[in-house]
C-alpha cells in the first residue's frame, strides 16, 4: 500500500472514531486499528474484485499480480473491473465504519462501568 493510502485512511479513521475514545484508546490502540484496516482491506478488496470475474479472468489476474508491475495490474483492472476504484473506496470506508463502531461499542460498555471487558477488534475478515 502506497503511503498516501496509508495516511488517508488514517486520515478518514481519525475523523470517524469519536474524540472520547480517540483519547481512551491512545495512539497504540489508534496504531492497533489502523493496522486492522489495512490487513483486512487488502483481503476484502480481492473478495470483492473478484465477484463476476470468471475462473479464467481470476487466474489471469493471479498470475498477472504475481508477476508484472503495477501499472500492468491496473490496466487489467480498468478493463475487466472498470469500477476497481470505487469498490477499493467502498471497502475501506465499511472497514473504517466498523472499526470505529466496535471501538465505540468496547468504550461505552467500559465506561458504563459494566463487568464486561472490552472486546478486542475484529480483524474485518468475516463476511459482512
Amino acid at each position: 500500500m502506497d503511503n498516501d493510502l496509508h495516511e488517508a485512511i488514517a486520515d478518514r479513521l481519525r475523523e470517524t472514531i469519536p474524540d472520547p475514545v480517540l483519547e481512551a484508546i491512545g495512539p497504540e490502540g489508534f496504531q492497533e486499528a489502523l493496522t486492522r484496516v489495512c490487513s483486512a482491506m487488502e483481503t476484502r478488496v480481492g473478495e470483492r474484485l473478484s465477484e463476476g470475474l470468471s475462473d479464467a479472468e481470476l487466474e489471469e489476474f493471479s498470475d498477472l499480480a504475481d508477476s508484472v508491475a503495477d501499472e500492468e495490474v491496473t490496466a487489467w483492472l480498468q478493463l475487466h473491473r472498470p469500477d476497481y476504484e470505487d469498490v477499493i473506496m467502498d471497502v475501506i470506508v465499511e472497514l473504517i465504519d466498523e472499526v470505529a463502531l466496535q471501538l465505540t461499542r468496547a468504550f461505552v460498555t467500559y465506561s458504563a462501568g459494566t463487568d464486561q471487558e472490552p472486546q478486542a477488534l475484529d480483524d474485518g475478515s468475516q463476511d459482512h
